[in-house]
């Protein structure tokens, strides 16, 4: 009878303990399947799996760019259109004429500016004095690359200034020389000298502008003193000149 007891108790407390396990939610022992892998087998394998596409990315080379050029600071329109200008000039006067002269130049000068010439003339200028005149317009890269020169009425030239001014100009220019047509005791030897000179150079570096020919054969081109052409001359004395730099000009 106390046996019995004691086994009806023990069986009404377990069946009491399973009743108070079930109750709290206590889940069941994943590894008691055996169809399902172990839970920390399954975290493990897809740990070591490899990401196919960040490995890619990685991997991958950047993608090559270029670089673009630097450049200056922009020109405002008012700054491009000067500079356009500017430009311009300078092309137009290097094949222009710049002239190189004394009165006789200077008296035609407003014709030959007309034709956007420029004219650098002085009375009384003597020809020596104008080797240093070009000698400075010749350091300027806008200097025309054909050069009038009409000196020789005040003075003599010598074969030596004469040289001085072809050198003076430049290999890149050309010389033009208009000789003399004065009643002076110099003008014949100036216009031998001027000759002689221009033939020492080669590749017509010197050309010889024959105006004492023509101006012998018409008095009525001059005024009183038979050096200075009048309008009539002036006209004359341009397009002899002109037509000698359309010629042989650069």
């Amino acid at each position: 009878m106390v046996l019995r007891f004691r086994t009806l108790l023990l069986s009404a407390i377990g069946v009491t303990f399973a009743g108070v396990l079930t109750a709290c939610g206590t889940p069941p022992t994943a590894g008691l399947n055996p169809s399902s892998p172990p839970t920390s087998t399954r975290a493990s394998s897809v740990a070591t799996q490899p990401t196919t596409a960040t490995t890619a990315m990685t991997v991958q080379p950047p993608e090559k760019t270029s670089t673009p050029p630097v450049a200056g600071p922009a020109l405002s329109p008012a700054q491009a259109r000067a500079k356009e200008r500017r430009l311009t000039a300078q092309a137009a006067a290097r094949k222009g004429v710049l002239g190189l002269g004394d009165s006789v130049l200077l008296g035609s000068k407003p014709l030959f500016a007309a034709h956007g010439w420029r004219v650098d003339a002085q009375v009384s200028r003597q020809f020596s004095m104008g080797v240093s005149v070009l000698r400075r317009y010749a350091g300027s890269r806008a200097t025309p690359r054909n050069v009038v020169v009409a000196l020789g009425t005040n003075g003599t030239v010598s074969p030596t200034a004469c040289r001085a001014m072809v050198r003076a100009a430049g290999t890149s220019r050309r010389v033009f020389f208009v000789n003399n047509h004065a009643a002076r005791s110099w003008t014949a030897s100036n216009n031998r000298v001027i000759r002689g000179c221009a033939a020492s150079f080669s590749n017509n570096r010197a050309i010889v502008v024959d105006w004492a020919t023509p101006a012998a054969a018409h008095p009525g081109w001059f005024g009183a003193d038979g050096i200075h052409p009048n309008p009539s001359g002036r006209r004359q004395y341009m397009g002899l000149i002109e037509s000698a730099v359309a010629r042989w000009g650069l």
